[in-house]
C-alpha cells in the first residue's frame, strides 16, 4: 500500500504531488511508483494518477477535469482519475496508469501546445492592435482638445470623444483571436 505524502486542498495550488511513502514509512517519488500499485487516499488531497477504487468510498470534486460543479461519489470499482480531489471519505485506488500518462498530464500537455501554436490570425491581430489602438487613443485626445478649445463646448467634443472611442474600439477582432 502506498499513501501520498503531500496533501493538496481545494483551496490552493492545483499541483500534483510530487512524492508518495509505503506505510513502512519508506519515501518514494510519484513517478517511481507502478502500474497495479494500491494507493491510499483521504479528504483533501489530491489523486495524482488515474485508477480503479479497490476500497472505501468518497465524494470527488472532478470540476478541474469536467468543470461540472457537482461533487461525484465513488466507490469500489469506480473509475478515478488524476488532478481530481476527494473531499470526503478514504480511497485505496489501485493505479492503472502511469502517473506520467494519468488524463490530466495529457490534458496539461494539449494546452500547452495549444497555446505555444498561436496561429497566424492571432499573430496578426496583435500586430493590427498594436498600431491601431495608440492611433485611436491620439486622434480621441485630439478631437477633445481642439474641438473643446475651439467651441468651448468641452461637454460635446468629450462625449463625440467617447464615441469614437466606442466606434473604433476592435473588440471583436481581438477578443476572437484566442477562441
Amino acid at each position: 500500500m502506498v499513501y501520498v505524502k503531500n496533501s493538496i486542498n481545494a483551496t490552493s495550488t492545483k499541483t500534483l504531488p510530487k512524492e508518495a511513502y509505503l506505510t513502512s514509512g519508506k519515501t518514494i517519488r510519484v513517478e517511481d511508483l507502478q502500474i497495479n500499485d494500491v494507493v491510499a487516499i483521504r479528504a483533501g488531497e489530491m489523486i495524482f494518477c488515474d485508477g480503479t477504487i479497490v476500497k472505501g468510498e468518497g465524494v470527488i470534486d472532478e470540476s478541474a477535469l469536467t468543470g461540472e460543479s457537482v461533487p461525484v461519489r465513488k466507490k469500489t470499482n469506480d473509475k478515478v482519475y488524476g488532478g481530481t480531489i476527494i473531499q470526503n471519505g478514504y480511497l485505496e485506488i489501485k493505479i492503472t496508469t502511469n502517473p506520467q500518462d494519468s488524463l490530466i498530464n495529457r490534458l496539461n500537455a494539449t494546452i500547452e501546445e495549444v497555446q505555444a501554436d498561436r496561429g497566424n490570425y492571432a499573430t496578426l491581430v496583435n500586430q493590427f492592435s498594436q498600431y491601431w489602438t495608440p492611433f485611436v487613443i491620439i486622434a480621441t485626445t485630439a478631437l477633445i482638445v481642439i474641438g473643446g478649445s475651439v467651441t468651448s463646448d468641452w461637454w460635446l467634443y468629450t462625449n463625440r470623444g467617447l464615441v469614437l472611442l466606442v466606434l473604433a474600439c476592435p473588440c471583436a477582432i481581438v477578443i476572437s483571436a484566442p477562441i
